[in-house]
């Protein structure tokens, strides 16, 4: 599913490198990637998704080498393939549930919103126990729920690559374990890859593979 090799990256004042020999996920794997703050974690995200650019090395999602499309090529391809679920949720206020769980469909023009796509986001909402709320806006949410429509938001497209940066970092133990049950097996009856980023080891330890970055940036081969 993803492939890095020999990937280098650093900004331009200098003060920040990341270096990764080989990286190598299979499709269906959920992967927990925990280390220090400041590492680079996400940043590895952000290069695997195509927001950020490395200076040389591959990246590719399954025969797709991420560096080499265009940006315009990239934002499509993310939004149609990529679910991207942010630490900081980026819910639009002036969307109300349901629509800010559609709001891929609104991005792209090649998605179309229909009868079908409605539904979708409505038994999601359901699995979600989100259904009575999709009517109501960000600011009428606990934390927690507006979690929940973050995660909703990267499933809603059946996105085969689920990727997560601290997705239960704002939220109370039991919200976390609540959000965790919902992400982990809704990945796992879809056949999705999951890629998160998480200091929370208790969380890590229910994926199928923990990646210890530290280790990862070292150039250890086969984490």
């Amino acid at each position: 599913m993803i492939r890095i090799d020999n990937l280098h990256f650093s900004y331009p004042d200098g003060n920040f490198h990341l270096d990764i020999s080989e990286l190598s996920i299979k499709q269906g794997e959920s992967i927990a990637i925990i280390g220090p703050s400041g590492s680079g974690k996400t940043t590895l995200l952000n290069l695997i998704c195509g927001i950020s650019r490395p200076q040389r090395g591959d990246i590719f999602i399954d025969d797709l080498s991420i560096n080499t499309q265009s940006e315009k090529a990239l934002r499509q391809y993310r939004i149609a393939h990529i679910g991207m679920v942010f630490q900081s949720f980026e819910l639009l206020e002036y969307l109300n549930v349901l629509d800010n769980i559609l709001l891929p469909y609104r991005l792209d023009k090649t998605l179309r919103i229909e009868k079908e796509t409605v539904i979708r986001a409505e038994d999601i909402a359901k699995t979600f126990s989100m259904e009575d709320k999709l009517q109501r806006y960000p600011s009428q949410l606990s934390q927690g729920e507006q979690q929940r429509v973050a995660i909703m938001r990267a499933l809603i497209t059946g996105a085969k690559l689920i990727i997560a940066d601290e997705p239960t970092g704002n939220l109370d133990p039991v919200n976390t374990n609540l959000v965790a049950d919902l992400l982990l097996n809704f990945v796992k009856k879809e056949g999705a890859t999951l890629v998160t980023v998480t200091h929370d080891h208790t969380f890590a330890k229910r994926f199928d593979r923990v990646i210890d970055f530290t280790q990862l940036i070292e150039g250890e081969k086969d984490v």
